[in-house]
């Protein structure tokens, strides 16, 4: 088993998702992110919701902090509560080449904590904290929960 699988798949994180009363945990979607010292770019705000979708939600998303994160060199922000009020209204699909792309949901797929399910209190400004950590912390947070990320503003690269 590669060494990347193996740390995924392991013990660890099996015992985290089963404590948080997962039954059929899957893996759908990992990724590394390099910010290059100087020209690491912004990362939009957006639910990973979107791209490992389940109706009812279900994703849950661990990010590791593979070096230090500070707001300088572009590290994760989130907006504590928003995955109470802002739904998933989209969600990712190959198209017919096999090319990813977004499409609208049809209507639109609520957490099943949510505190208020009307249109009008999702689609507001949210005000997004930074969580500047240290190399090897791990952030666990919920698919529909909104987050971003600055440019590398630092003269080192920043890698999660």
């Amino acid at each position: 088993m590669d060494p990347f699988k193996a740390f995924t798949q392991s013990a660890f994180h099996r015992a985290i998702v089963r404590s948080l009363g997962y039954k059929d945990p899957r893996i759908t979607q990992s990724q590394l992110i390099a910010k290059l010292a100087g020209i690491g770019g912004e990362v939009v705000p957006h639910q990973d919701g979107c791209v490992s979708f389940t109706d009812p939600p279900s994703a849950i998303t661990f990010w590791y902090a593979l070096e230090d994160t500070t707001i300088e060199n572009g590290c994760l922000c989130v907006a504590p509560g928003s995955h109470l009020t802002e739904p998933l209204r989209q969600k990712l699909v190959k198209d017919k080449k096999g090319q990813p792309t977004f499409v609208d949901l049809r209507s639109p797929v609520w957490a099943k904590e949510a505190v208020d399910k009307s249109d009008a209190a999702a689609g507001k400004d949210h005000e997004y904290k930074p969580l500047e950590v240290k190399k090897g912390t791990l952030i666990l947070f919920d698919g529909n929960l909104l987050h971003k990320s600055g440019i590398n503003k630092s003269e080192k690269n920043r890698t999660s």
